[in-house]
Order: C-alpha cells, then structure tokens, then sequence
C-alpha cells in the first residue's frame, strides 16, 4: 500500500521494477537471437554501474555470457546500501 510506505520502500519498489525491466529486455534480446558480443554490449553498463563489486564481463566466453544473459531474464540482482542507494535519476535511466 504505497500510502503506508516509507520514501525509501518506493524507491526500492521502483528499483526492483527497473531491475525486472532489464531482465526484460535481456530476454528479448535472447529470443531475438542475438549473438553474444551484442549480449555483452547491452550487459557492459549494467554491470559497470556497481559501486561495490566490479565484474568484468571480458573474463567470460561467448558461452558464460550467453548463459549469464539467460540468468537474468527474470531480473537483473541488485543491492543498494541503506543509507546510500540508487538516486531517483540513475533509476529512472533503467526504466
């Protein structure tokens, strides 16, 4: 019920919507038959958004991307700290 939430529960529901968007359009693009370069490019800025933990996509083989990118077709898992989460600009540029 979003008028008993608090401002940091919304912002959390929109991050969780944006995170379910990305996955998405990661499984559109896997339906589509896209090939793993182009998988890699659509995931590169996702993954260099983190703060906390690098992950470097150039380690995988076409295979483990391909894989990855099915992963994620649900969602995209993300972590945002309590008192320094994702701003309203940097989620709405998920959207």
């Amino acid at each position: 019920v979003p008028s008993r939430m608090n401002i940091g529960q919304v912002l959390e529901t929109h991050l969780g919507w944006a995170a379910k968007g990305l996955g998405i359009k990661i499984g559109d693009l896997i339906d589509q038959g896209v090939d793993a370069k182009q998988l890699r490019k659509i995931l590169k800025p996702i993954y260099d958004l983190s703060t906390t933990q690098k992950f470097n996509l150039e380690v995988l083989n076409d295979e483990e991307v391909t894989t990855l990118a099915k992963n994620l077709r649900k969602g995209v898992p993300i972590s945002s700290p309590v008192f320094d989460g994702a701003t309203e600009e940097e989620i709405k540029h998920l959207l």
